[in-house]
């Protein structure tokens, strides 16, 4: 994960191209933001009616529980989504850091 905005790394990029290198770059970069830009599309919709189950503010019986595929459906496209975000999932281990240094930090 680089913690940059894309724009910002795709004008510092470019500005170490060759002017012939550059007007291909910006087409690399338009078609990678498109094709990240209808995915996400997708997703928006899917993820969307996989969460329907599981929302608590619909407020109505939806079968029988547990429902394994749905909820599995739904954990794979919110990851997804998360990961074309640019956000980067944590392990156990990444946690349990985490609270170690929160406990130490209250300690002080």
């Amino acid at each position: 994960y680089i913690p940059v905005p894309p724009e910002v790394l795709r004008q510092k990029l470019e500005q170490r191209l060759e002017e012939k290198a550059v007007e291909e770059w910006q087409g690399v970069c338009t078609t990678l933001q498109e094709l990240v830009h209808e995915e996400l599309r997708e997703l928006r919709w899917t993820l969307s009616d996989s969460y329907q189950p599981f929302d608590p503010a619909r407020r109505r019986w939806v079968g029988s529980w547990p429902l394994p595929d749905k909820e599995e459906r739904f954990a794979r496209q919110f990851l997804r989504a998360a990961s074309l975000a640019g956000f980067t999932p944590l392990s156990r281990f990444d946690l349990e850091k985490t609270r170690e240094l929160k406990a130490d930090l209250l300690s002080l």
